[in-house]
């Protein structure tokens, strides 16, 4: 193994910068935010801390929208844009299409 290292440096080094770079880049596509965002509700652990993250973002950022007196349908939107996992971020957008035709909170 650290043979290999050794000797290969020059080719290894290269390619961990090109996947490290490839992830990014995939990460900010449409389809790697949906892939990181279902890891991120798949896995455990990272299930409750993505969830309670975004409850919370959610409460809080429609707590003071509304309190500001934005109305109901436009706070709905802001907040959906302010999340960061696509699932949430695409549940408010379908929220707020509901209530708009008028479909009730509950």
């Amino acid at each position: 193994m650290s043979h290999g290292i050794i000797n290969y440096w020059f080719i290894i080094i290269p390619v961990i910068i090109a996947i490290v770079f490839g992830v990014r880049y995939f990460a900010k596509t449409n389809a790697g935010k949906h892939f990181f965002g279902k890891i991120a509700l798949k896995l455990p652990l990272l299930k409750t801390m993505t969830v309670k993250s975004a409850s919370s973002m959610m409460a809080r950022t429609m707590s003071t929208l509304l309190g500001a007196g934005v109305p109901l349908i436009e706070a709905v939107d802001i907040v959906s844009g302010v999340m960061s996992n696509i699932y949430f971020k695409e549940a408010l957008q379908d929220a707020k299409e509901e209530i708009t035709i008028g479909m009730p909170l509950s």
